[in-house]
């Protein structure tokens, strides 16, 4: 059945079919602590590019410095990042979105004009639905949202949408 998102099932069958195949003892074990190591890194980046741009943004030592404890010390955090669940890369991709999202209303001339930052919001957002199936209702239900913020440049967002809808459903 197609009950759990494809792009997710691949790669943590990759991931684990690696670890089992070139672990020591060849078992399952070996190839479920790959997965979470690479769960954890991808996390830890996501978390420190968060942190970077909450500094970039505020220029506020004291604010970044709690960003960086929470994501640091707070024990569920933790625990989400080693889970082996479908909503780990999900979430981190989800908050990626969110920021570059914001970056984009911050400044919509400069982003809507910059080919590597709209690729980059799509990019982020089809990954994001390809990794969880509920992104793509992330998506439409910002549409009416992103439109009525971006009053004259809507035409330019919703072709952005569009596309992300689009290769979600290609892909």
């Amino acid at each position: 059945s197609a009950h759990h998102p494809l792009l997710h099932t691949l790669v943590m069958g990759k991931i684990i079919a690696f670890g089992y195949h070139f672990g020591g003892d060849v078992s399952l074990n070996d190839g479920i602590a790959l997965h979470s190591i690479f769960q954890m890194t991808f996390c830890a980046v996501v978390f420190g590019y968060c942190i970077a741009y909450i500094f970039k943004i505020t220029n506020r030592r004291l604010l970044t410095a709690l960003a960086f404890c929470y994501y640091g010390f707070f024990p569920p955090i933790a625990m989400f990042a080693m889970s082996t669940t479908k909503d780990v890369i999900f979430s981190a991709l989800l908050q990626l979105f969110i920021i570059f999202l914001y970056e984009m209303f911050r400044d919509l001339p400069t982003t809507l004009s910059s080919r590597p930052k709209i690729l980059r919001l799509i990019v982020t957002a089809v990954l994001m639905c390809l990794f969880r199936k509920n992104g793509i209702y992330i998506i439409i239900g910002l549409l009416p949202f992103t439109l009525y913020f971006a009053k004259n440049y809507w035409k330019k967002i919703l072709l952005i949408l569009c596309c992300t809808t689009f290769s979600y459903f290609i892909l």
